[in-house]
């Protein structure tokens, strides 16, 4: 018994001095009698037989308790069941210092001998608490007020949402409870042209791959399509091991419009270039076949007078005749290139209205034929008797002439052309077929604009460009149409519907 006794006794003592907590003797009589080392650590030896409402902090505002009493009563109640209390006490020169005080009683025969319990400073803790809770609230804080989306998420399509901040509802239009609801929530709202490049970002920060980020597009719950950047990085384990998955997703809308938009106003501006360039060389080719058109003519007809004039009494009558006639030729193409390019500067304008009458387009057609006197191009007209129609004889006759003269630079000599006035529906076509080397398709849709021209034109007979445009522009006055087809048998075939109209 004895030895049972001094082998407790040692354990005690050898306890008392390894352990972390202030282990504290209270008598019966109410004043503490003796602790364990760490308890005069804590309190200092001076604290012994005082008593525990000694220790604890008086202060005016409150009345003092006893926690010793308390402790005692909550022992004694309930016997075998420890009890446990938390109160301010006084330690040296501090005030308030948060003790947790427990015990359980020593019974002897029923009877409470003594109180046997432990004394905890829980002040570190508390400050530790409090600083925790203090560093939580800025975290929060700073993560809520973020302009972004802050997320930690599991790995994989089954991994589950840990956290998302409020912001997903004011960016995304979805409620966090939505949001976290499944794993797979996700992905669904990422449009499906997307959905591949961003779950690819995610197996390859999985693989360890470094930081992901990609970019891609949410439909909202209101159909709103939103961009987003995401950024993020693993979280891992003590093994290295990619666990979590943190990042922001941060709405980019607006910046991808404005991408947009500068993007549209830089390919604008490319074709502005683009069409100034073409504009400029249409500027120069013009010019270039202006002056060509006008000094040819002007040169024979200066020639063929200059001939009458110094030797006119020699010239036998038929060669001054074929003068003549040259002078009028060269005279009329003059007229013809001076009308064309006044005619265009009219319309420009918007001077040009078509003056319609009942006119025969058959006798038009010949009289435009007989009078540009086509030496080198044979050609035909195929129209057996008058075709009668409503339209502006001198815009039509503008037409048929321009239709001819095309067909006359765009082939070589010899080449047959066919001239076709037929009625069609509530109107007529104008037909002017040649057999030459035809319209490539890329030119068919841009052909009758100002200053296009095809490649295929006689070097001996360069235009300025604006015939066929006059052709398509006249047409479009007498609310009809202009176009160009692939004849049968090789070829162009330029048409023109004019719709009739009742006379003015």
């Amino acid at each position: 018994m004895a030895m049972s006794i001094v082998a407790l006794f040692v354990t005690d003592s050898v306890y008392s001095w390894i352990s972390v907590h202030g282990i504290v003797y209270d008598n019966t009589t109410g004043y503490l009698e003796g602790g364990w080392a760490l308890f005069y650590v804590l309190w200092g030896a001076a604290a012994l037989h005082r008593s525990m409402r000694q220790l604890e902090t008086p202060t005016p505002e409150r009345e003092v308790k006893n926690p010793r009493l308390r402790l005692y009563l909550l022992a004694g109640a309930s016997l075998m069941a420890p009890a446990v209390e938390l109160f301010q006490a006084l330690r040296g020169e501090q005030v308030d210092v948060p003790v947790l005080a427990g015990c359980s009683a020593v019974l002897f025969i029923l009877v409470i001998a003594r109180l046997k319990g432990l004394m905890v400073d829980v002040n570190e803790h508390r400050r530790t608490e409090r600083q925790l809770r203090e560093a939580e609230t800025k975290y929060r804080t700073l993560v809520e007020g973020l302009p972004a989306v802050v997320y930690i998420a599991e790995f994989g399509e089954e991994g589950a949402w840990r956290y998302v901040s409020p912001q997903i509802e004011s960016i995304l239009g979805f409620t966090q409870e939505q949001f976290m609801s499944a794993a797979k929530f996700w992905r669904e709202q990422i449009l499906t042209e997307d959905r591949e490049q961003a779950l690819a970002a995610e197996l390859q920060i999985l693989n360890g791959e470094g930081r992901m980020q990609c970019e891609y597009r949410i439909r909202s719950p209101k159909g709103r399509v939103i961009w987003i950047r995401e950024e993020a990085e693993a979280l891992t384990d003590e093994n290295g091991r990619p666990v979590y998955l943190q990042g922001v997703m941060y709405d980019v809308t607006n910046q991808k419009e404005g991408e947009g938009r500068l993007r549209q106003a830089l390919d604008t501006e490319k074709e502005a270039t683009k069409r100034l360039t073409t504009l400029h060389e249409m500027q120069n080719s013009f010019l270039q076949a202006v002056s060509h058109d006008l000094r040819t003519p002007l040169t024979s007809i200066l020639g063929s007078a200059l001939t009458l004039e110094q030797s006119g009494d020699t010239i036998a009558p038929e060669d001054q005749q074929d003068l003549i006639r040259r002078m009028a030729s060269n005279a009329r193409k003059l007229r013809r290139l001076l009308t064309n390019l006044l005619d265009l500067d009219r319309m420009s304008r918007g001077t040009v209205e078509p003056n319609r009458g009942q006119v025969d387009l058959a006798l038009i057609a010949a009289t435009v034929i007989q009078e540009c006197n086509l030496e080198n191009h044979p050609i035909e007209l195929g129209a057996s008797g008058p075709v009668m129609a409503t339209v502006d004889a001198d815009q039509t006759e503008r037409i048929i002439e321009n239709l001819i003269t095309n067909a006359v630079r765009y082939t070589p000599p010899e080449t047959p052309i066919w001239v076709t006035i037929e009625p069609f529906e509530d109107g007529v076509i104008i037909r002017v077929e040649d057999a030459g080397p035809g319209v490539r398709d890329d030119l068919k849709a841009t052909i009758f604009e100002p200053f296009r021209q095809g490649d295929e034109v006689v070097a001996h007979s360069p235009g300025v460009g604006i015939g066929l445009s006059l052709v398509a522009r006249f047409a479009g006055l007498h609310g009809g149409r202009a176009w160009v087809e692939d004849r049968a048998g090789g070829g162009a075939s330029f048409r023109v519907y004019l719709p009739n109209a009742t006379p003015a």
